[in-house]
């Protein structure tokens, strides 16, 4: 039996960032509030370090800064030249996020994927593509693809065709983060701080 508080699954995002307020207050390394960290932790004049290019992810300390290099490195530029409301956007700054992450050849970003537990103690190897899509759902939907034609135009105006690909091509990458992204709370009252997507935490709503 589970008991309250107890752990039973542990796992990095596959993709993650800061919503809302949190965006501003929060270090975009560890995610945790700035408050409580920097000074703690080598930032710079007690305000953490903000990235001089494209002035939005803030970081608590060099350590941050370096974790989170290979993901801001990719969005960056994108980052720089975009208009306020766009980067400032949840859906696009995840979008961005995953978008650039899969279309990465350098490191097998495509294909990374992780041990997730299965069945009695076993484990198996689960990638960003193995996650359910519900995309029948999305297309059949007028509400919806509407939705997701507007946010396809905005995210390759954003980032350029050669990395969104096509509009089918898009509701499947959107499908599967809408229906296996998780809010992460950040205090008791389960107030949203980031949105990340776990491939290991995607098997607890669907069986595999």
């Amino acid at each position: 039996m589970v008991m309250p508080g107890n752990v039973v699954l542990e796992a990095a995002p596959f993709v993650a960032v800061l919503v809302g307020d949190a965006a501003d207050t929060h270090c975009h390394g560890c995610f945790r509030p700035m408050e409580d960290v920097v000074g703690d932790s080598g930032g710079e004049g007690g305000g953490g370090i903000t990235c001089g290019r494209c002035n939005l992810p803030r970081y608590c300390s060099p350590a941050c800064v370096d974790s989170d290099a290979r993901t801001h490195t990719r969005e960056c530029a994108a980052m720089a030249a975009a208009p306020e409301q766009v980067r400032r956007s949840n859906m696009v700054r995840m979008l961005a996020r995953l978008l650039l992450k899969l279309a990465d050849k350098s490191g097998g970003e495509k294909e990374a994927g992780e041990e997730v537990p299965r069945g009695r103690g076993g484990k198996s190897r689960r990638t960003f593509w193995d996650l359910m899509s519900h995309e029948s759902e999305f297309s059949s939907s007028e509400r919806l693809f509407k939705t997701i034609t507007g946010l396809h135009w905005t995210m390759t105006n954003f980032l350029g065709p050669s990395v969104v690909g096509s509009l089918d091509a898009f509701v499947g990458v959107y499908g599967r983060l809408m229906i296996n992204s998780f809010e992460v709370s950040g205090d008791q009252r389960q107030v949203a701080k980031a949105w990340g997507l776990y491939l290991a935490a995607s098997v607890i709503d669907h069986s595999w």
